[in-house]
Parts: structure tokens; sequence; C-alpha cells
């Protein structure tokens, strides 16, 4: 049940710097921390624990999540290890009421539900906790001198810290990074398993050859060809794509690689045109316009750390799925090579089709709006 602290004044954030007797100091009056940063995550929890609650109201060791409710007026409200949370998310699977979920099954977290009202006048300040991860989400600015009430949904941002932590390893990579990636033809795809993903940002971190990786790439986009199709079905926009999906999938799992490519790299572009179309756009619809106005439609609605990495997939679709080529020397499996005729079947390897099959699975769900494909979980 929770309980209630009365504090002198109202509680104002977390110092960010050390600073000495007459020094200026800078306060943290907002943000997300986590567990990896160390032992200045234990230092902020320490410090709560000592300075702002009352001894023995939370002891560490048994702590999964706590909540405080910071009012103007000084009073705290708390609530350890007695919220009911709900995630929001966007599901890569069919899956009945009371099925149980699967890391596998998370698309993109949308929003969190902790269950509690927060006014928005008040501060909030909560830690809640992933297998062994934390992380700390506070916002204290309603209570700065200027009592400035807090203009945005909760949910969403919990959404965000929630997703930053769960899947802290994919959002883990450098500028240089990601670029190599890109390089390699690679994306973190959402059909991926956990496992694999986890690898291939340690291949990235590390510049090792992805190669030794192709036979789990191929067998995630074989476990996921069904699902792609039956993703296109489920959509009134995409739904006339669906019988040309089924071929070009059809021949990606009975081992016909170049057949698979000839249909699935064009049906890239055309469902970007569906999706321009319905835009009532009236510019002609160049590839780079069609990538930027599907790169826009995915980030609407979805917060910064979107399982989806709009921004990121926009980069590959441009440089790899859509790449340029040299007319003399044509090489790689893109959109342009298989739409030019310039690839030769033997060119055209089981992991190049299982790339784009993972490519349309992943734009499909960005493309997908976030509140009508959700569930909660």
């Amino acid at each position: 049940m929770a309980f209630e602290v009365k504090l002198e004044k109202p509680f104002a954030g977390f110092v960010a710097d050390s600073a000495r007797p007459g020094e200026q100091m800078l306060i943290q009056t907002s943000g997300f921390r986590t567990s990896s940063e160390g032992e200045p995550f234990i230092r902020i929890l320490e410090g709560l624990t000592q300075h702002v609650l009352p001894t023995g109201s939370i002891q560490p060791s048994g702590v999964h999540h706590f909540l405080i409710v910071a009012g103007p007026d000084g009073k705290l409200t708390i609530y350890v290890n007695e919220l009911e949370i709900r995630l929001k998310i966007q599901s890569q699977h069919s899956r009945q009421a009371g099925e149980p979920v699967w890391l596998t099954d998370i698309a993109d977290i949308i929003e969190v539900n902790i269950g509690v009202d927060i006014p928005t006048d008040h501060g909030i300040c909560l830690l809640f906790s992933v297998g062994w991860r934390k992380g700390l989400y506070f916002d204290f600015v309603p209570l700065s001198p200027e009592r400035q009430a807090r203009a945005y949904p909760i949910g969403p941002v919990l959404g965000a810290a929630w997703s930053a932590l769960m899947f802290q390893e994919r959002f883990s990579l450098t500028e240089d990074q990601w670029q190599w990636l890109i390089d390699q033809k690679m994306f973190l795809f959402i059909g991926l398993t956990p496992q694999l993903l986890q690898q291939i940002v340690t291949h990235a971190e590390k510049k090792w050859a992805l190669g030794r990786l192709n036979d789990q790439v191929t067998a995630c986009a074989k476990a996921i060809a069904p699902e792609v199709e039956d993703l296109a079905k489920g959509s009134p926009l995409f739904q006339p794509a669906a019988a040309a999906l089924k071929i070009g999938l059809r021949h990606f799992v009975d081992g016909d690689a170049f057949s698979g490519a000839s249909v699935l790299y064009p049906a890239v572009e055309g469902i970007l045109r569906r999706h321009y179309a319905s835009r009532n756009s009236v510019d002609y619809p160049k590839q780079a316009r069609l990538i930027e106005v599907a790169k826009r439609a995915g980030q609407t609605g979805r917060h910064s750390y979107c399982l989806l990495l709009i921004e990121r997939f926009d980069a590959y679709l441009r440089e790899v799925i859509f790449a340029d080529f040299d007319w003399k020397n044509p090489a790689g499996v893109s959109r342009h090579t298989i739409g030019h005729g310039v690839i030769e079947p033997d060119q055209c390897d089981a992991v190049s089709i299982a790339r784009v099959v993972l490519t349309i699975q992943h734009l499909l769900l960005s493309l997908s709006p976030p509140p009508d494909a959700a569930h909660s979980a």
C-alpha cells in the first residue's frame, strides 16, 4: 500500500556534478538513468533512500520497482513493488488473450501504463527493473520555481525508457559502427531473434566478418516468411501485394533465390509506391521521395527508442536495397541490379534474398500505425 512522506520543501532533482561550498553546480531536473552507468546510478538511488525517504521505508535488496509522486507542497506519495504495470506493444505475431508474450513477439513498445495518474503539476520518479537491469526515469520540472506543468503524456515517455533498458544493446552502436553494419548490407531487423541481434551488435562493435552468421539470418527469414504474407493480407493498403509476396516467398523457402529476388526486390518499391499513393501526394514518386515519405510516416506516433529504428532503416533502404551500381561492372543484389537484369542467378545467394524478406517485414511493420497494431502485455 502506498505511503506518504512530507518534505520541508519540494524536491528539485539530482546534482549533476560535485561542487564545494560557494561553487556553482548543475542540477538535473529530469532524465533517464540506467544501472549500466554503475557508481553514478547507485549514488542517485542511495541519495534517495538516505535523504528523501525515511529509514527503513525501502529495503534496496527487495525492490523490483518504486514510484514517487512528488507534490508541489513537498508531499511524496510512494509505491513500492505494488504497481500494475502494463506495456502496450506492437506485435510481430498473432496472439490470443491469455497467451504468454515473448521478446520475439515485440516489434515495438508503444507506451507503458503504471496504473497511477500523475497530475501535470507533480513530479515523478520511477525505478523499474527488466531482468538484472534497472532504469530510473524522473521529471521534477513541474516543481521548479516557474511551476511549469508537464506538457507531455507519461505513457509514451515511459515506453521509450522501457525500450531503451530492455533492448539496450540495439541502441548502443556508434555512428561508425552503424555505417560499418550497413556497408556489410546488414541491419538490426525486427524479425531476427534477440540472440542473433546481440551477435550482430557484437560483430559490428568488433568489426568481425558477418559471413559466419549468414545461415542464422537465412533461418530467421524462412521462419517469418508465412507472417510476411499475413502482414500484407491484414492491411487494406498492402493486401493487393500479398499475391506477389506469396510467390516470391515460396521461391525463397524452396531454395530458388534468383526467382525469389526477382519478385521480392521490386515488391519493396511496390509497397513504398502504394503507401505514397495513399498519402494523396502530388509530387512525382521518385525513389528518394518514396523512402522519405515512408520514413516520416513510420516516425509518426513513435518515440525516439522505437525498436524499428526508423531513421537507421531509412539509410539501409537507400544504401542497400536501392543501392546504385556501376553499369560497366554491375555487382551486388539490389532493387536496381535485379530490375535492370544485370545480375546472374549464381550471384543471388540465400542471404541476399533473406535480407529482402526481413526488409519487407520491417517495412510493413514500420508503416503500420502503432495504435492499430498494438496489444497490451
